[in-house]
């Protein structure tokens, strides 16, 4: 091949690759949080009490609440998790993964389930996060099908506060 074609070549591989990572940042002005998905995702609800966006082809939801409970610390952060996860979906508990997660100001415990339950999805995400830095708190629920699990731990450990 000559190098005519070569650096055209190299050039379209280069810009092809970078599309298919491009990544939109949404952020929630009522809470100061901000996460990044694809850019093919869509806000479905952007309120006071929640705000959801899913992937153009439904593979994945995201969901932000705020959350308040006084009583839960680091230290019972996983229990309250698979608990609150319960509420949401029913799972088998032998499919749980878990782990905890920092985030600079927010740190927290996400549970990784297969379900039949919630909404059309095959597995849920579920994290609680605890900002240390003020008052707010987080429920991230991601809902996504088989083979999209590593994309949704990329969108919650994408999760961030911000000063709105």
């Amino acid at each position: 091949m000559s190098a005519k074609f070569l650096l055209p070549a190299a050039f379209l591989l280069l810009f092809s690759v970078e599309c298919l990572h491009a990544q939109t940042a949404y952020e929630w002005d009522y809470y100061g949080i901000g996460f990044e998905v694809a850019s093919d995702f869509n806000i479905v609800a952007n309120n006071q009490s929640e705000f959801t966006a899913v992937s153009s082809d439904g593979l994945i939801s995201v969901s932000l609440m705020p959350w308040s409970d006084a009583s839960i610390n680091l230290d019972h952060l996983a229990d309250a998790t698979l608990q609150l996860a319960g509420e949401l979906a029913t799972f088998d508990q032998a499919t749980v993964n878990g782990d905890f997660v920092d985030l600079g100001d927010l740190e927290g415990y996400y549970i990784v389930a297969a379900t039949s339950d919630y909404q059309s999805y095959d597995f849920l995400l579920v994290a609680l996060l605890i900002d240390t830095e003020s008052d707010t708190n987080l429920v991230v629920a991601i809902g996504f099908e088989e083979g999209n699990e590593d994309e949704a731990i990329d969108i919650l450990s994408s999760v961030y506060p911000y000063d709105p």
